[in-house]
Parts: C-alpha cells; structure tokens; sequence
C-alpha cells in the first residue's frame, strides 16, 4: 500500500522510510509487480525502478458467494429498520483509526434516523459510543458476510491510505452501491462512475458525507437503480475467472520458452 496519512507522525516518517528503503528494495528485485490499485502503482513508479512494466490486476471476487441473489441478514436491529422503513447503511472492515470510525460515529450521531450496521472487529469499540442507532456485527465472513451486504442501502467507507478495499467490490457484487472517499474511487478509476464520491481528510469530512447522505432522501430510487450497474460491472471485472485468467496470461508470459528440439534419431 502506499503512504498512510496517519496521525502520528513518527508513524508516518517510519512507513515512508521502510517503503523506500525495503519495500523498492522487493518491488525493484522482482521480475514482475502487479498492484492492484493504479493510484499506489503510481506513487510506487515515482521512486522504484521496475525490471518489467508493472501490471495492475484488481482483486478478484467470488460472484458465486458475493451476489444479489441469496439469504438476507434479518437481526433484530435490521427487522425493525425494515418495518419502519429506515435506510441501512454498513460498514466493513478493521475497527481502526484509518478506516475512518471517528468520522462514522459522527455521521451515525448526526443521521439518528438511519440505522448503522459496523461489521468488523478492533481496537476501537463502536458498541461503546453508546448510540442507539449502531449495531456491531462481529464474525461475519463469506455468506454470512454477503447477507449484510444485500440487506444494506449503501457501503459506507470514509477510509485513507488503502489501495481498493475488498469489500468495495464485494459489496458491489452483491448489488450494494459504495460510498468511499476519492483516493479509494482513484483505486479504480473504470467504477468510479458507480460509486459516491467525497473529500476525506479534511476537518469537514464529517459535514461534507453527512450533507450528501441528507441529500439521498430526496432521491430515494438512485441507490436501488445503483444495484444492478454494479453488480453487473463486478462480475464482468472483478469474478474469480476473469481475475485468475489475467494472472494465468502473465504467467504464462514469464515462463521461459523451451528451445524447439531441433534433435534427430
């Protein structure tokens, strides 16, 4: 990954050391790099010499687990969202400082009419900001995982310092438009167009989502006409067939030729 913006900035001087020193050392050294994310690819270009061209390859996503169709999570907290008609928005991932849960805890403060499902496990305790409004889901993976994805209106993901989260694209499988900041959207720019996009990092981050969130309600089929864009864009780019056709093609390219047998008996 590239630079993180973190707080601390002993933290922040130690990992741009360690990538410019170990981590050109790896990526100049090898004879093929693959990002995932152009964005981080580019910072990476700025002080590595490649041997070969760098390739950029998304991850790759299991559309038969991660899909519209299926199971839908049903927990107390989601059955009475759903008969009182609250939007749902989720959140996947660590509960960690750069995954954005300050600015999370703010919006689910602001917004206490919509019900906030946090999936993930963390040094940080969203449970603990006593918020009526929140519900901590722990433990989730796979189908499990996807069932929260499908019942959710909108991924909501004001992270920094990531390359292209999973769970963007697994959300998206299942049908579930993502709302992320713009260097998440710069980790693909083809799905920039399906994905609500805002500033993160500034001291109004909060207001900026909260403003745009507000904004949703008065256009209460954009989501829901989302669905199938994105769904259809996952599995074109990002199923596990198309992913590990384009690794079995560089491979395949790496692969020293055998020299014909030009041998007679």
């Amino acid at each position: 990954i590239g630079t993180i913006p973190y707080r601390s900035r002993l933290l922040r001087s130690v990992h741009a050391l360690t990538n410019r020193t170990l981590g050109r050392l790896v990526l100049s050294t090898a004879r093929q790099v693959v990002f995932i994310s152009p964005a981080v690819c580019d910072e990476f270009a700025r002080f590595c010499r490649f041997r070969s061209p760098p390739a950029y390859i998304p991850n790759g996503v299991d559309t038969s687990v991660y899909c519209p169709l299926g199971p839908v999570a049903n927990d107390p907290a989601l059955a009475d969202a759903r008969y009182s008609k609250r939007r749902v928005f989720l959140f996947v991932g660590r509960f960690v400082e750069k995954k954005g849960l300050r600015v999370l805890r703010e919006l689910a403060a602001t917004l206490p009419d919509d019900l906030w499902v946090l999936a993930g496990h963390g040094p940080l305790d969203p449970a603990q900001w006593g918020l009526p409004n929140v519900w901590v889901v722990r433990g989730q993976v796979g189908s499990a995982l996807a069932s929260y994805y499908r019942r959710a209106d909108l991924l909501v993901l004001p992270s920094i310092g990531e390359g292209f989260p999973l769970v963007v694209q697994e959300a998206m499988a299942c049908g579930t438009p993502a709302m992320v900041g713009e260097e998440t959207a710069a980790g693909c720019p083809a799905a920039r167009h399906l994905m609500l996009v805002e500033k993160v990092g500034s001291t109004d981050t909060a207001s900026r989502w909260m403003k745009r969130l507000s904004e949703l309600r008065t256009r209460p089929d954009h989501l829901a006409g989302l669905g199938a864009a994105v769904a259809s864009f996952s599995i074109k780019h990002w199923s596990w067939n198309v992913t590990a056709a384009e690794y079995a093609d560089l491979l395949a390219a790496l692969v020293p030729r055998a020299a014909p047998d030009t041998s007679t008996e």
